[in-house]
């Protein structure tokens, strides 16, 4: 496993959406050094007055395979399938460096331990993007969770996906590309519930609310609402997620024991808007999540980018859910 500082280390991004917007400037309060990126996306660096102040930190380059060869630690913040495709392509291949990715890690939980079981065995360094395990609201969560018995919990997630409101036509609609409620969004709370402790799946449900498919899903169609209903330790938990919400947005844990709710937790957001997290301080127009995504990087390296036994957890959680679907 590679022990470079962060001042030695040099990053790489693919991806010109969250990568520049969320990655870029996370690593650039992370690391001193240079960030490689790939030309085509200049002139999007350059559109977004918040990304311009970064842009003398950038070095560009022609295509993939240039910026692999510049660096030892690559953000992927792509489709599912090309985060695939990388790894897959550079992993036990003479490339030694650390794979950040985001979520999902593949299309299918098949896949996605497939690349990681190859990390692992290649003794390469992996950090998963699961900035929402450091907010106040999961760890408000987290708290309700390790600290309830015989419990009725309920994790609810209501919204209007950025692609649905702006009528977009992305893979993030689609289950066989990683999309969906279930593997893009859902998949944050997975995360979370599998770094707490060992769960048994009661129930899936995987729904489509969007006009058109009339309720029914097939693995390539939009799921737009998952409910997933688990237990563990004598708790009942059920997620809810509703990416096709027209109402607004909510956010809310609520805990009861006999019938009788004794927690609520609510926000309209998981990532606050607040000026500063983890002692980082947001400048105008940047997103909510760099802060976490830069506790993420420090804590990576304070692991030495150790694949932690919490990423196999929660793919071993996500293919145990998959499996209760019903057809």
């Amino acid at each position: 496993m590679s022990t470079l500082l962060a001042v030695d280390r040099r990053f790489g991004i693919l991806g010109g959406g969250f990568g520049l917007y969320g990655w870029m400037p996370a690593i650039a309060r992370f690391a001193s050094g240079p960030i490689y990126t790939l030309r085509r996306y200049e002139q999007a660096v350059l559109a977004r007055q918040e990304l311009r102040q970064y842009y003398n930190r950038l070095l560009f380059v022609d295509d993939a395979q240039a910026l692999m060869s510049q660096v030892d630690a690559i953000v992927c913040a792509q489709r599912p399938v090309d985060q695939y495709a990388l790894v897959k392509k550079y992993c036990g291949a003479g490339w030694d460096g650390v794979f950040i990715l985001e979520k999902p890690l593949a299309p299918t939980p098949k896949q996605a331990k497939e690349i990681c079981d190859c990390i692992v065995a290649s003794g390469n360094g992996i950090l998963m993007g699961f900035s929402l395990q450091y907010t106040s609201w999961a760890l408000n969560v987290a708290h309700i969770v390790k600290n309830s018995t015989d419990s009725e919990i309920l994790i609810e997630w209501r919204f209007l996906a950025h692609h649905y409101a702006n009528g977009l036509l992305t893979w993030k609609r689609h289950v066989d590309d990683g999309g969906g409620a279930l593997r893009f969004y859902a998949i944050h709370l997975i995360g979370l519930l599998a770094s707490l402790q060992e769960w048994q799946i009661d129930k899936v449900a995987l729904l489509s609310d969007h006009a058109g498919d009339g309720g029914h899903l097939s693995q390539s169609s939009e799921c737009t609402k998952a409910v997933v209903t688990m237990s563990s330790k004598g708790n009942h938990i059920q997620i809810t997620c509703d990416s096709y919400w027209c109402s607004t947005s909510q956010f809310t844990v609520t805990a009861s024991c006999a019938g009788c709710q004794v927690y609520e937790f609510r926000d309209q957001s998981p990532f606050p808007k607040a000026e500063q997290n983890y002692g980082q301080l947001l400048r105008f127009g940047e997103d909510a999540r760099i802060p976490y995504l830069v506790y993420l990087l420090r804590n990576a390296e304070r692991q030495k980018w150790a694949p932690n036994i919490s990423i196999r957890d929660h793919i071993s959680l996500w293919q145990m859910i998959e499996r209760s679907v019903k057809p």
